[in-house]
């Protein structure tokens, strides 16, 4: 057991160096700085529910606010798409120095010419413009389709999440409130028949073998509680509404 459990340590120490280069790398740091160890992991809990989630992310998720502004892009393309099909009216004013000519009898010497003149621009291949106009109309339509998929794949991802989340907590409540004390009780069961010689030490080494894997269970729900969270303010856009996980555990108890 202790050569089981050593091998598993070893293990785990040997993948820590490749976690902490890729959070590195996904923090924009060098691969090889030092991240302090995490000795208790925080217990939060969302404290809204899925619905509100999911309609707290069309106000403020950045992925739909892009294709919101893509869209408003088409819109505004296909306006100009339409007015390069309107004529074109143009003004202009020149004004000609001349000087004095070098016969100071000649009629006007000195006069400078001003120039007006007047232009117009008639689009004569229409339908090279309306088609510009329906191209920018059809984007902005697929991009609406694709930022309506968009919102459907967050909500069910939303949804997703939320159910892990609480199904992680709903674990580390089950382990710390019931499995775990039960767990210790059964060991000191066990640890009294075994000094009175009525169980054997395989039965007690089972049962702290038990204890063991409910304490790893609950670390590994404390984690994936934590891992949802996270990604339900990364799908929100923004962080969301938590309370401590010991006020949700008291309310329990007091059930």
């Amino acid at each position: 057991e202790l050569g089981l459990l050593e091998d598993r340590a070893v293990q785990l120490n040997s993948m820590r160096p490749a976690g902490v280069a890729k959070l590195n790398a996904s923090l924009n740091r060098p691969v090889s700085q030092t991240i302090p160890e995490i000795t208790d992991l925080p217990g939060l809990v969302a404290d809204t529910e899925s619905d509100k989630l999911i309609e707290q992310a069309h106000q403020s998720s950045p992925v739909l606010h892009a294709l919101q502004q893509r869209a408003e892009e088409q819109h505004y393309l296909a306006k100009v798409a339409q007015k390069n099909g309107l004529p074109d009216l143009t003004v202009g004013l020149d004004y000609i120095f001349t000087g004095e000519a070098s016969d100071s009898s000649t009629p006007e010497s000195g006069d400078d010419p001003i120039l007006l003149s007047f232009g117009i621009t008639l689009p004569v291949w229409r339908d090279k413009y309306d088609a510009g106009v329906r191209e920018s109309i059809a984007r902005r339509l697929s991009i609406a389709h694709s930022r309506q998929d968009m919102s459907n794949q967050i909500a069910a991802e939303i949804s997703r999440a939320w159910f892990d989340h609480t199904d992680a907590d709903r674990r580390v409540r089950l382990y710390e409130q019931t499995l775990i004390p039960k767990a210790k009780e059964s060991l000191r069961s066990s640890l009294a028949g075994f000094r009175t010689g009525d169980s054997a030490f395989l039965d007690l080494l089972d049962t702290e073998r038990t204890l063991l894997e409910f304490a790893l269970v609950t670390e590994r729900a404390r984690a994936d509680r934590g891992i949802a969270l996270a990604k339900l303010n990364r799908l929100v856009g923004e962080p969301i509404p938590t309370r401590a996980a010991s006020d949700t555990e008291q309310t329990e108890t007091q059930r």
